[in-house]
Order: structure tokens, then C-alpha cells, then sequence
């Protein structure tokens, strides 16, 4: 393979090509094109149900298909603002997702105030919505669903915590049978689209 040397680095003629290279980058080469090609067909497939988003991670946009599918809804426009998913009774939802990995579940917390404020600004009104919807995926996989009562607080109502880690979403689901129902609900996802 023709190399072309700029200062120290060695960079190939052919980039994203898998010849002439090692078995592990061929492996990964050929597995992120079957991800974007799978991809593709998970956002025609979101586009068909309202979400027509391709320019941003597809399990964040996602997450909105599997609350309106939980709880009987439709999913709203992407220009609609406050909330993302209207049930068939008229609540309304707004949809964040927390992704985290089982080697570091500390992760990409998500913060109330941002979360529930318009514009995201820890400062501002209150967003237009019922609930706020997070949708936990733990390695790229459906984990839980936790649903908050939107409420004018400064904190995630019953954990107190200004940021959700994945450890909060634990005890809440450890709790369920106790907290299930008052401000908060949970939904078990681990067998969520399992055939």
C-alpha cells in the first residue's frame, strides 16, 4: 500500500479501507459500517413513527419511540417545544436519555433544572410538560424507564439529587414497589423488543 509521510505520521491513500491492515481494525472497520447501515434503517423506521433526526446519535432519538410506545403516545415534532411525546389523555412528556457503560455507570449524568427549564437554562421557566421521561440504556441496551412528576423543584423529586447518575436509578428501581406511582414511575425495559 503507497504511503504518503507528513512529518512523523504515515497516513494511507485509501482511508476506511480494511486492506492491508490489522484483523482488529478490519473487524472494527467492517462492524461500524454495518452499524451505520443499520443505522439507516432505524431512522427510516423512527422517521415513520415522527422522529426524522439523522444527525445525532439514533439511541437518544430513540428513546422518544420507546415512550410513546410505552405509554400509548405519539411523538411530537421536532420544532415543538417542552415536550416530546403527547399520550392518547393528553399528557405531556419530555424524553431525555442517560447512557452509560457497566465500566463506567458514573457517566453522563443528567441534570433536573436543565432538564426541565426551557432552552435548558437552569434559570428559566419551567418547560411545558407533565412528565419527564428518562430513558436508561446501560451498553447501547434498554435498561429502565423512570418517568418524574413535573414539579417547580430545584432537584429530581424523590432522590433529591440535582444530577441523575445510573447508581439513583438503581435504588429507585431496588424501591420500586414503594416509590411506583407517587412522583415517580418506573418501567422495567431489560426485555424490551427481546422476540
Amino acid at each position: 500500500m503507497a504511503l504518503d509521510n507528513v512529518g512523523s505520521l504515515s497516513l494511507s491513500k485509501e482511508p476506511g479501507s480494511t486492506e492491508g491492515r490489522a484483523p482488529e481494525f478490519q473487524r472494527a472497520l467492517a462492524a461500524f459500517r454495518d452499524y451505520i447501515a443499520a443505522a439507516d434503517i432505524l431512522n427510516d423506521a423512527m422517521a415513520a413513527v415522527g422522529v426524522p433526526t439523522r444527525n445525532v446519535d439514533p439511541l437518544a432519538n430513540f428513546a422518544e419511540v420507546v415512550v410513546a410506545c410505552e405509554l400509548q403516545g405519539k411523538v411530537q415534532r421536532a420544532t415543538n417545544k417542552g415536550f416530546d411525546v403527547r399520550t392518547a389523555d393528553g399528557a405531556k412528556i419530555q424524553v431525555k436519555s442517560l447512557r452509560v457503560s457497566s465500566t463506567k455507570p458514573e457517566d453522563n449524568p443528567i441534570n433536573w433544572l436543565c432538564s426541565t427549564r426551557q432552552k435548558g437554562l437552569a434559570n428559566g421557566p419551567l418547560i411545558d410538560a407533565d412528565w419527564l421521561a428518562v430513558v436508561v440504556y446501560l451498553d447501547s441496551r434498554l435498561h429502565t424507564l423512570v418517568l418524574f412528576r413535573l414539579v417547580p423543584v430545584e432537584r429530581f423529586p424523590v432522590v433529591n439529587v440535582k444530577d441523575l447518575y445510573f447508581r439513583h436509578v438503581e435504588r429507585l428501581v431496588k424501591d420500586r414497589k414503594a416509590l411506583d406511582g407517587q412522583v415517580v414511575r418506573i418501567i422495567d425495559l431489560k426485555g424490551w423488543g427481546a422476540t
